[in-house]
C-alpha cells in the first residue's frame, strides 16, 4: 500500500524567517547569483507534528497515515480532471490531478527532497528550526495579542 508522507517527513516553510532569506540573496550575490535557496524549517514527520502540537497546547492530536487511494477517495470527482485549471484533457501531456499529488506526495515518500541546513543556520541563526518551535511562537503571539490559539 503506497503511504502518502515518507520516513523523513516534509519540508515546511516558517513565512516569518523568509525575509531573513531573502535580505540574504539581495546582500551577498557572490554566492547568490544563481542559486537556488530552498528554505524550511526542518523535515518534519507529521506523527512529530501532531506530538509536538500536542505538548505545546495541551489539546491532543494524531496523525493517522493515510494510503493515497484513501486519500482521492474523497476526492473522486475530480481526481482525473486536468491538474490545471487551464489544461485540455485531450492533450496527452496533461497531467491529472491525480498524477500530480501522487508526485507530490511520493517525493516525501521516497526522501527525494533535500535542504541544505547548515546553509540555513548560516544565513539565519535565530530561524525557527522545528515544529515545535514554531507551534510555541504562534500560541506565544497569541497570548501577547490576544489573538486566536491554533487551538
Amino acid at each position: 500500500m503506497a503511504r502518502a508522507a515518507g520516513t523523513r517527513g516534509v519540508v515546511h516553510v516558517a513565512l516569518e524567517d523568509c525575509a531573513h532569506y531573502v535580505r540574504w540573496l539581495f546582500y551577498h550575490p557572490e554566492r547568490a547569483n544563481g542559486m537556488d535557496l530552498e528554505v524550511a524549517i526542518d523535515h518534519i514527520r507529521y506523527a512529530d507534528l501532531a506530538a509536538a502540537f500536542t505538548r505545546v497546547t495541551g489539546h491532543s492530536a494524531r496523525y493517522v497515515d493515510t494510503d493515497l487511494e484513501s486519500y482521492f477517495a474523497p476526492l473522486a470527482a475530480i481526481t482525473d480532471r486536468p491538474a490545471g485549471y487551464n489544461a485540455d484533457p485531450a492533450d496527452k501531456s496533461t497531467m491529472s490531478f491525480r498524477d500530480n499529488f501522487t508526485g507530490f506526495w511520493n517525493q516525501w515518500k521516497h526522501d527525494i527532497i533535500e535542504r541544505d541546513y547548515a546553509l540555513l543556520d548560516e544565513i539565519h541563526p535565530g530561524r525557527i528550526r522545528s515544529a515545535e518551535d514554531w507551534i510555541r511562537r504562534q500560541e506565544e503571539r497569541a497570548r501577547e495579542t490576544c489573538g486566536e490559539s491554533l487551538w
